[in-house]
């Protein structure tokens, strides 16, 4: 891969990885936890209505983010 494709692609997984991280802000914000926390509080019962059609919904879209994240900032170990 030559230096100008590595460079494009490079600034485009950065840009998506900026913004997952306001994604991943705003679902902070309105739980006032991180994923982390908020998923073990979902685990053991600590959200309440955590079956509801939206906090349901945020959880999954929330988990998608921390999966895509994740993935995104592995693929960029390997960008010089």
């Amino acid at each position: 891969m030559d230096l100008a494709m590595r460079s494009t692609l490079k600034d485009a997984l950065e840009h998506r990885l900026e913004r997952i991280a306001r994604e991943e802000k705003e679902f902070m914000e309105k739980y006032g936890m991180g994923f982390e926390d908020f998923e073990e509080e979902w685990k053991h019962g600590g959200i309440e209505n955590r079956y509801s059609y939206d906090i349901e919904s945020d959880y999954w879209e929330w988990e998608g983010l921390k999966t895509r994240r994740e993935k995104i900032e592995e693929a960029l170990k390997w960008l010089p």
